[in-house]
């Protein structure tokens, strides 16, 4: 740690094997911040790739093992009936939030809390701690401000919630809508900022060019490619867009339309390729399973589509499409609204509707000019709003007022 940085703990909570968004946005603010001012430290429940990508910037990790499991008496649950009432349903929610919350979660911070280490001034949460209240208990045992990171689709939140939010020094929100609900949610208590993710801007480009990135895939210079990224789950809509490429070829057209994504519900993506299948598909869509190259695919291609068929709480590889000059259509709902601007640099379609999202990208792919003027602006924006180095000088401000103005100096 640099002599008078202050120390910043970030807590990643997610245990998935994935290389997910919440990681991903982790790994970019700590390797951002201003090291002369801030000191990173990470620590994860889980290791992986992302803890490899912070060594590799020399941002210390911690990797915890499984959490120590609190004794019966601090998690016997609050006893409810069995009645499925709305009312009775919701206050068993509340009731089992509060146990939660004075319970397993502030018995699970006494370890925790050995694990911050030394000149830490502030920790962020890097999640809403819904489901896990410990770092606030580890948080106040060490009497140390926090912030908690929203990254999921907004719901509301239980009253234990609200009493944690309200005592944060800020809740970090992706999306305007999304400070003004939890500004509502919270009743005038706490403190909500708006914090979009961001990308690297200046580490996310191709590394080879566009012809032999086509040539691997066998698609000529002429045809129009189509890419869908993200993890292959229900949710992510990637069925959606295999509907979509059956009416686009049975009005004629040719295209490769490439999908890529970590299969995280197997059966999901078996059922993806019987369809594919089905509908005599093979050769215009493909899985591709995951790629370290979506630059590359990006750069080669002519449209990118996402498809989420669940209110989308970001949306990241949104950004890395039009980051290399990519029109991305995709629907009216959840943050997307926030990323593209339809009809400057992308276009918005009806949500779950296969009609829709097949006739906007007919009419892109018909469209040449019209959609490389578009993944022109598509490009400006991002590197104009959505710059990680932006996000993380706001985020630094969020720090600077948490610690009364002074980012310097101090031991936990």
């Amino acid at each position: 740690m640099r002599t008078g940085a202050a120390g910043i703990l970030f807590v990643e909570l997610s245990r998935f094997p994935s290389y997910g968004g919440t990681k991903r946005v982790v790994v970019e603010l700590a390797r951002a911040l201003d090291r002369e001012r801030f000191a990173p430290h990470v620590l994860f429940y889980r290791d992986g790739p992302w803890v490899t990508d912070l060594e590799a910037a020399r941002v210390p990790v911690t990797v915890l093992a499984s959490p120590a499991t609190p004794p019966e008496s601090a998690t016997r649950p609050v006893p409810v009936g069995r009645e499925r009432r709305p009312a009775l349903r919701r206050a068993a929610s509340e009731a089992r939030a509060w146990w939660r919350l004075v319970g397993p979660d502030r018995w699970r911070a006494r370890g925790l809390a050995a694990r911050v280490p030394p000149g830490t001034r502030l920790i962020h949460v890097n999640s809403s701690m819904v489901a896990d209240f410990s770092w606030f208990h580890v948080a106040r045992r060490l009497r140390l401000p926090f912030v908690a990171h929203e990254h999921g689709a907004w719901k509301p939140r239980s009253a234990a919630y609200r009493f944690v939010a309200a005592r944060a020094a800020s809740v970090l929100c992706l999306t305007p809508d999304r400070v003004e609900l939890l500004r509502e949610h919270l009743r005038g208590r706490g403190r909500a900022d708006l914090l979009p993710n961001g990308v690297p801007v200046d580490r996310l480009r191709p590394v080879r060019d566009r012809a032999a990135v086509r040539a691997e895939l066998a698609v000529t210079a002429e045809a129009p490619l189509i890419v869908t990224a993200g993890h292959l789950q229900e949710w992510k809509g990637q069925a959606l867009a295999v509907e979509a490429a059956a009416t686009l070829a049975g009005q004629g057209l040719d295209f490769l339309w490439i999908l890529c994504g970590e299969e995280l519900e197997p059966a999901y993506a078996a059922a993806l390729r019987a369809r594919i299948a089905a509908t005599g598909l093979t050769g215009r869509v493909r899985l591709l399973g995951p790629r370290t190259d979506l630059p590359d695919l990006f750069a080669a291609a002519d449209l990118a589509v996402h498809t989420s068929i669940a209110p989308e709480p970001f949306g990241l590889v949104v950004l890395e499409a039009m980051l290399q000059g990519l029109p991305v259509v995709g629907p009216r709902e959840g943050a997307i609204p926030s990323l593209v601007r339809d009809g400057v640099d992308g276009l918005l379609v009806p949500p779950r509707d296969a009609g829709a999202l097949a006739a906007a990208v007919r009419d892109l792919l018909r469209e040449p000019e019209r959609r490389r003027a578009l993944g022109t602006a598509a490009r400006a924006r991002v590197r104009e709003s959505f710059d990680v180095r932006v996000q993380a000088r706001t985020l630094e401000g969020v720090y600077r007022r948490a610690l009364g103005g002074d980012s310097a100096g101090g031991a936990a």
